[in-house]
C-alpha cells in the first residue's frame, strides 16, 4: 500500500518517476499523433483502464497531465469484475481517487461465473480459455471496447508495465507458441495503447507514493495458484538469483527484435495475400505457394486468410494442423478452425464457414 494522500491542495513536485511516467505517455501519443494522416484531432478523448492498482493509477495520474497539455481530453473506465466481496468499495475508491486528479470515471460491473483455475491470462498466445480469469480478461476488453465506442475514443490505454511484458514472453518460450507470443504485447494495438512497457513496476509504485496516491493491490497477484503470481514471485526472483540482475529486461528486449522481424515477415505474408486478388478474398489458396515462399511467411498467410475471410484467430496448434494439408499430405479430411474449416481440394486449400 503507498504513502498517504499528501495535503489537501498542496502539489506534489515532479519527481524522475513521474517525469519517466509522463515521457513514456508523451512519447506513444507523439508516435502516433506522426504516424496517422492529419494526426490525431484536437480535443480526441482518451480513455485510461484503471482498476485501482499502482499502475493504472500512475497511468491516469501521467495521462492527465500529458493530454490535457496536448489539447486532449480523459475519461477513466473502472471494471469492476465482481470477484471479490468488496470490489464495490475498490472501484468507489479508485473513483474517488481519480476525482483528485480531476478525472471522471464510469464503473462497468461485469458478471463473470465459474470457478478459479490455475491459468494465465496473458495477452499473447495459446491461452487456456473457460476459466475465471481468462473470461474476466475477454470480458473486460469487452467492456473498454463497447464504452471506446460509444464514448468514440481515439484509444483505450492499459497499465501493463515491463515486468507484464517479461511475463509474458516468458510463457510464450516455455509454451512453445511460436514468435506471436514471444513478441509479447505490442505498445499499440488498434484501440489498445500501452504506453508503460518501458517502465517497471517498481517506477510505477514510486509514482504514486510521489503522487502520494494510495492503491490497492488485488489478492489475486499474491495467490499460487495462479500462474502469473507464481512467476512474479518465484520464478523472476529465482532466475535473478541464479543468473544476475537484467532478466526482465533481457526479456523485453527479446519481444523487442522478435517483433521487428515478425513485423517483416507480415509484411511479406500481406504481400503474398494483395497478389493473389479476388482468389485469396474468396479463401483459396493455391498449394504451389508453399514451393516458392517460405514457411514462416506462409504460415502468416494462412493467418490473414482467416482473419479476412472468417474474421478467425488462428492459434499456432489451428496453423499448424493447416500447414500439414500442404507439407505433410496424406489426403486428411478437413481441419475446424474457429468460424468455419479448412479442406484441400486438389492443388487448392479452401477456406469456408460451417
Amino acid at each position: 500500500m503507498a504513502e498517504e494522500p499528501q495535503e489537501a491542495g498542496r502539489r506534489p513536485r515532479l519527481t524522475p518517476p513521474m517525469a519517466d511516467a509522463r515521457r513514456a505517455i508523451s512519447d506513444c501519443l507523439e508516435a502516433e499523433d506522426a504516424a496517422r494522416p492529419g494526426g490525431i484531432a484536437p480535443g480526441s478523448l482518451f480513455l485510461i483502464a484503471v482498476s485501482g492498482g499502482a499502475d493504472s493509477l500512475a497511468l491516469a495520474y501521467a495521462a492527465s497531465f500529458v493530454f490535457a497539455k496536448a489539447g486532449h481530453r480523459v475519461e477513466a473506465v473502472i471494471i469492476d469484475h465482481q470477484l471479490q466481496p468488496d470490489s464495490a468499495d475498490v472501484a468507489l475508491t479508485a473513483q474517488d481517487t481519480l476525482k483528485t486528479m480531476g478525472i471522471d470515471a464510469q464503473i462497468v460491473r461485469v458478471d463473470i461465473a465459474g470457478d478459479t483455475v490455475d491459468v494465465d491470462n496473458s495477452d499473447s498466445g495459446d491461452t487456456p480459455r473457460g476459466n475465471i480469469e481468462s473470461r474476466a480478461r475477454d470480458a473486460r476488453y469487452e467492456a473498454l471496447a463497447a464504452v471506446a465506442e460509444t464514448r468514440q475514443a481515439t484509444a483505450v490505454l492499459l497499465g501493463h508495465t515491463k515486468d507484464d511484458q517479461a511475463e509474458t514472453v516468458l510463457l510464450g518460450l516455455t509454451r512453445g507458441s511460436g514468435p506471436q507470443s514471444i513478441a509479447g504485447m505490442q505498445k499499440v494495438s488498434g484501440l489498445w495503447w500501452r504506453p508503460f512497457l518501458g517502465l517497471s513496476r517498481a517506477t510505477t509504485e514510486q509514482v504514486c507514493v510521489d503522487a502520494g496516491l494510495s492503491w490497492w493491490s488485488d489478492p489475486h497477484n499474491s495467490e499460487d495458484r495462479f500462474v502469473r503470481p507464481r512467476i512474479r514471485h518465484r520464478v523472476m526472483p529465482e532466475l535473478e538469483h541464479q543468473l544476475g540482475p537484467g532478466v526482465a529486461d533481457a526479456l523485453v528486449r527479446t519481444a523487442e527484435l522478435v517483433r521487428q522481424d515478425g513485423e517483416v515477415l507480415d509484411q511479406m505474408a500481406n504481400d503474398v495475400y494483395e497478389s493473389l486478388g479476388d482468389q485469396a478474398g474468396v479463401g483459396v489458396l493455391p498449394v504451389g505457394l508453399w514451393q516458392t515462399q517460405p514457411p514462416a511467411v506462409m504460415s502468416r498467410v494462412l493467418r490473414v486468410v482467416a482473419k479476412q475471410t472468417l474474421g478467425s484467430h488462428l492459434s499456432h496448434t489451428h496453423t499448424e494442423a493447416l500447414m500439414r494439408l500442404v507439407t505433410h499430405w496424406r489426403g486428411q479430411g478437413p481441419v475446424d478452425i474457429p468460424g468455419g474449416r479448412v479442406v484441400r481440394n486438389g492443388d487448392e486449400l479452401r477456406f469456408s464457414a460451417q
